[in-house]
Formats: structure tokens, sequence, C-alpha cells
């Protein structure tokens, strides 16, 4: 993360996207008036790592997100003992958002699916 960046105490960036199979599509964007810290410097992990770029291609900040498309579910099992059970549902289509502070010099933010193989 670039050292400098200035980012706004009071406005808000918030992008919301589709995921539809491997394409990646912006809904709509706009600008809030909340308060939001700067992202912590982050490690690209497992899920979509997306980091905020300046026109000039310096980094200004970056996120982590667990990957839109894997949904936890449980339910209770029916035999009364208050047990839940439960598994991992892997959609192909989601909408989710994601949000930064409005920053001096933002140009454009990347994303990339992160997996281990």
């Amino acid at each position: 993360m670039s050292s400098g960046t200035v980012a706004s105490e009071s406005k808000m960036v918030f992008l919301h996207l589709r995921l539809t199979g491997q394409k990646l599509e912006l809904v709509s964007q706009g600008v809030a008036n909340a308060a939001m810290k700067l992202p912590a410097n982050v490690v690209p992990g497992d899920g979509l790592y997306h980091r905020v770029l300046s026109s000039s291609g310096r980094v200004l900040a970056q996120g982590r997100e667990p990957d839109p498309r894997i949904e936890y579910w449980d339910a209770p099992v029916e035999d009364g003992t208050g047990r839940l059970t439960g598994g991992v549902v892997r959609l192909e289509n989601v909408d989710f958002a994601v949000r930064y502070p409005l920053m001096e010099g933002m140009d454009h933010i990347e994303f990339f699916k992160v997996s281990h193989t």
C-alpha cells in the first residue's frame, strides 16, 4: 500500500458487483456520507483480492473478501437433540458489494480470484 495515501474520513465508495461464472461485472457504484478507516495492508489469500490504484498504477489500498460464491448453511437435526447439520453450496451467480473510503487519486480497482492449489 502506498504511504501517504489520503483517505476521506466522511465519504465512502460502494461498488455493487455481479459475479457470473468467471465474469465480474460492475452493476452500480456510489458515494455515501459515511466513515470508514483505510483497510489494513493484507496479503492475498483464498477468495477475492482487490486493490485500488491511481492512474499511474500506484497501489493506494487493498483488501480481501471471502469468495462470495461460497455459502455455508446449517439446519437442525430432526431428532430433537438440538444438534445442527450443515454444508457448503457453491453458487455460480452472486451479487456482492465492496467498499473503500474515498481516496485522493483513486482511478480504478483490480480484482483477482485467489485459491491455493
